[in-house]
């Protein structure tokens, strides 16, 4: 699991190209949360579409591999075409593959091992959720000795 975590996280860093993101939906969002505050439209649109430009680059990295595919594919399920929360999500959970691909030598392998293997049963794709479970399983495990 960890092996597969490590080469996924190191392709969450490559490549390049563009789709298009969904102006019509930035559009449509922006102007139905801010209204005729027009100074708050431009900058949610703004933002909005910078955010859509780092999302279609993403979409166009993570192609083959099938980790970063998932993690985005469950960023874009869960916020839709709110691009700056896709893209601090899937952020969010690159950070956490790197820090899983992080060995441990505060605790011995066996039992990292078991903590690793409990916490991605658990938690499946949701990474930022597996590092926080192996780091509070880590504590507790470490404070029960």
């Amino acid at each position: 699991m960890i092996l597969r975590l490590i080469s996924a996280a190191s392709l969450f860093c490559a490549g390049t190209a563009a789709m298009a993101f969904d102006q019509k939906a930035i559009n449509d969002k922006c102007d139905a949360k801010w209204g005729t505050d027009f100074r708050m439209v431009k900058y949610c649109r703004e933002h909005q579409q910078e955010a859509g430009r780092k999302v279609d680059d993403l979409r166009a990295r993570v192609v083959g591999n099938g980790t970063a595919e998932i993690v985005l594919r469950d960023c874009e399920k869960k916020w839709g075409t709110d691009y700056r929360m896709v893209a601090y999500c899937y952020e969010k959970q690159a950070d956490a593959l790197s820090e899983l691909s992080n060995s441990r030598s505060d605790i011995p392998k066996n039992v990292h091992d078991l903590i690793s293997n409990n916490c991605s049963e658990k938690w499946g794709n949701n990474f930022r959720m597996v590092a926080y479970c192996i780091e509070k399983q880590t504590q507790a495990w470490k404070e029960i000795q």
